[in-house]
């Protein structure tokens, strides 16, 4: 820890961190590079760039994954998972280092295996951050949902604080939208304090239809091709509604894993693929389009961001786009600093940034925490 502070101290204005997201679909850890500049108001650090990159799990370690974090197995095989993943992480990391430049420290977002966002709030995630600092070298800040939790909140969502550093300068009103494998959005206004939450589901169910369908041969509708193609049912729409979840501010498989499938499967399987799919998308936008909605107070975003595994997915895009009022802009370096698939990665590397300097990773508006110091825990190599 002392090495980190000193070389913060003696060149305060600029820090190097690699931020990393395993987001819930299970499919692979991205990794981003990013250079950061401390500008005349600290609360918006100037990004100098970003580098990285996603980096694929073959398809028999992600089915797995995603095996283990719906089956909820005994301790002994949650404790290897934790073990594995530092193994699988820690190689990525170091590579990524040797590829995109040296960091200083090392942010760490960890699988969630378990999140329960109320009654009382609960989270785990492995990644065994030590063993990765061990592997690096460098320090790790990890921990991030939990002292969230301990700030009060549901920890989650979390990106909303480097969603303002990376696009909070592009309009005065901004919506960021993440389609991973729960979607989740971020109101960026200017003189409001930052609003967010979770949007409801995301590319766990269209992916698990999918899979389904195709007997695991392929993984997902790429660009949403199939659709693309597929007509809307409206009354399957309806018996969507019953879902209790508006009355949170995150989730995760608990409410939209394999359960949620097998709940709907019967009547989702009266429809063909297409239709299902295309019913999916419709629902997903609405409850997109309903939550900037809320989040923006009735007033519609000038800017409409779209990131995640779902950024690529056209019918979404479409739908989502259509039911806002505003054509939605899919992330991209050239534009917008940043492209879809690292903006996760990105901001958790910004949140490092926040906790060397002591200012809050999470607010009411966004996970309902007490700002207070930088969200994370330390582990340094020996």
């Amino acid at each position: 820890m002392a090495a980190l502070l000193e070389k913060f101290a003696a060149s305060p204005s600029e820090g190097r961190w690699l931020g990393t997201m395993s987001g819930t679909s299970g499919d692979g850890l991205d990794v981003a590079r990013v250079i950061l500049q401390e500008t005349d108001d600290p609360a918006l650090p100037r990004v100098r760039s970003i580098q990285g990159d996603t980096f694929q799990y073959d398809s028999e370690f992600a089915n797995l994954l995603r095996g283990a974090v719906e089956s909820r197995g005994s301790f002994e095989e949650t404790a290897e998972w934790d073990r594995q993943l530092g193994r699988t992480w820690g190689e990525i990391i170091s590579n990524s280092i040797d590829r995109f430049g040296d960091v200083d420290a090392i942010t760490l977002t960890g699988h969630t295996f378990f999140h329960r966002g109320a009654s009382p709030p609960i989270t785990l995630q492995l990644g065994a951050p030590h063993a990765i600092a061990q592997k690096t070298g460098k320090p790790v800040l990890f921990g991030f949902r939990a002292c969230d939790l301990s700030l009060g909140g549901e920890g989650a969502p979390l990106v909303p604080l480097g969603d303002r550093v990376l696009f909070g300068q592009l309009a005065d009103r901004v919506a960021v939208v993440n389609i991973g494998g729960i979607s989740n959005v971020t109101w960026i206004e200017k003189d409001r304090e930052l609003q967010a939450r979770d949007a409801g589901p995301g590319n766990l169910i269209l992916d698990e239809v999918w899979r389904a369908a195709t007997t695991g041969e392929s993984q997902f509708d790429e660009g949403g091709r199939v659709a693309l193609t597929g007509r809307v049912d409206r009354s399957m729409l309806r018996s969507f509604n019953d879902h209790p979840w508006r009355d949170r501010r995150s989730f995760g498989r608990e409410q939209f894993g394999r359960a949620w499938f097998e709940q709907f499967r019967d009547q989702l399987s009266r429809l063909t693929l297409k239709d299902r799919l295309a019913t999916l998308c419709g629902w997903m936008a609405r409850e997109i389009a309903e939550t900037i909605a809320e989040l923006g107070q009735g007033r519609p975003p000038q800017r409409l961001l779209v990131g995640g595994g779902g950024a690529h997915h056209q019918r979404l895009l479409q739908e989502i786009g259509l039911l806002v009022g505003i054509s939605a802009e899919v992330l991209e370096e050239s534009k917008h600093g940043v492209g879809a698939d690292l903006r996760e990665a990105a901001a958790f590397a910004i949140l490092g940034h926040e906790w060397l300097y002591g200012r809050s990773g999470s607010f009411l508006g966004t996970t309902g925490a007490t700002p207070g110091a930088g969200l994370g825990m330390w582990a340094f190599p020996a």
